[in-house]
């Protein structure tokens, strides 16, 4: 019996070299996606007023977001 939990166990964790590969490459495009929406929301659809609070105020938050913003963002794929 303790041998079977072993083979299993030793299978299991076998099993887990494998996955890490195909959750890396969707992990790393839901996250492409989510940052590209976060930029185009912060870029293109923020309203003035909430532009204004959030960065006219601040130089430095200012100069930032025209930093960020100077570059045309990508629509998701998907979107």
């Amino acid at each position: 019996m303790k041998k079977l939990f072993a083979l299993a166990v030793l299978a299991a964790l076998a099993a887990c070299s494998l996955l890490p590969a195909t959750v890396d490459v969707a992990e790393e495009a839901a996250a492409t996606a989510v940052v590209q929406s976060a930029e185009r929301t912060i870029c293109r659809n923020i309203p003035v007023g909430t532009w204004r609070r959030l960065y006219g105020s601040n130089p430095v938050r200012a100069q930032a977001w025209r930093d960020l913003c100077a570059n045309p963002v990508e629509t998701p794929a998907g979107s």
